[in-house]
């Protein structure tokens, strides 16, 4: 049923697992900074969404500094939640 492991190598392959699955949650948990090659803006960069021809919607970082594109960000909860506070601060910014 164990495939031949030993209940020590069991333990560790679980363990590791539940080592990842932190990671991964704390990932989510911050938003994704970045470093402008450009600028050498460090920080948060400014998050919008781009769509492509396909119709997948993507977040797109920019430096906040220069504007230049840098990466596209991951769709963390966290990144998220600070594309769409920044989307309301653009339109409270503009009325």
């Amino acid at each position: 049923m164990n495939g031949g492991r030993t209940a020590v190598e069991l333990a560790r392959s679980s363990l590791s697992g539940v080592v990842r699955h932190l990671r991964k949650e704390k990932e989510r948990e911050e938003i994704d900074r970045i470093v402008c090659g450009y600028c050498q803006y460090e920080g948060i960069p400014f998050l919008r969404w781009q769509t492509f021809r396909n119709g997948k919607r993507h977040l797109r970082a920019e430096c906040p500094e220069c504007g230049r594109y840098i990466r596209w960000q991951r769709q963390t909860p966290a990144n998220l939640a600070e594309v769409y506070r920044q989307q309301e601060e653009g339109r409270r910014s503009e009325s």
